[in-house]
């Protein structure tokens, strides 16, 4: 509980810091090639984890294998599992579906008369 609550405070700080221009160590990271990966799959991470984590369950549940308590260690599975999961589907659904754009015009919607 704490410690989705420390990462949930250090997340939107980050977004706020974000907003605002980072410069300094901060934008050293976020400048790098591999952390820009990170954000350019980040949904895909957001939209797998908890597959992963339910999936992973049911899994030892099923192997017989002892319950792997939230720690460090299962984070990390999980956080690998994840990256590994929204790379793929990043290349070969998301990017490919992506390219496509290109091909169809963007229009902007009218806006609907104004009532009185």
């Amino acid at each position: 509980m704490v410690t989705s609550l420390a990462l949930n405070v250090v997340f939107a700080c980050m977004v706020y810091f974000a907003s605002k221009g980072i410069t300094g160590w901060p934008a050293l990271f976020l400048n790098d090639r591999r952390a820009q990966y990170l954000g350019v799959i980040s949904y895909g991470i957001y939209l797998y984890h908890q597959f992963i984590i339910e999936g992973w369950v049911k899994a030892n549940s099923a192997l017989g294998l002892p319950e792997m308590k939230w720690g460090i260690r299962f984070t990390l599975c999980i956080a690998i599992v994840s990256i590994a999961v929204a790379a793929l589907s990043w290349r070969v659904f998301e990017k490919p579906i992506n390219d496509l754009r290109h091909r169809f015009q963007y229009r902007p919607r009218r806006s609907a008369p104004q009532r009185a």
